[in-house]
């Protein structure tokens, strides 16, 4: 018998410095390398938290969600709706986290795809 499982690698791009009072964009890519699907994923993020500046003060705005064959161009899925496909859970200062739940079929992760 043969056992397989995913393997989850994630990527965070964005600025290398942020301003206090303007927005930045982030990226979370999540390429499933191993050899079976991911199922109901769950991304927990810890968000930037300086003396001088942080992203602990406001929740994160505009996400979006869709899943990619492995050139993290070619659509597998329709843009993933949150609340329908996923939910998003801030938690400010102390912990300054963000954590994506995935709950839909469009949601999984096949082999060699991107979540991003």
């Amino acid at each position: 018998m043969t056992i397989v499982e995913p393997v989850l690698v994630m990527t965070k791009t964005g600025p290398l410095t942020a301003y206090v009072g303007v927005p930045a964009t982030f990226t979370l890519d999540v390429h499933n390398v191993g050899g079976s699907a991911a199922y109901a994923v769950i991304l927990a993020e810890r968000l930037p938290k300086e003396p001088d500046g942080g992203m602990c003060d406001l929740q994160p705005q505009n996400i979006t969600a869709q899943v990619f064959e492995a050139d993290g161009t070619t659509p597998v899925s329709p843009v993933l709706a949150e609340g329908t496909d996923f939910t998003a859970s801030f938690t400010g200062d102390p912990d300054c986290s963000l954590t994506l739940s995935m709950q839909s079929p469009d949601t999984t992760i096949g082999v060699d795809q991107r979540l991003v």
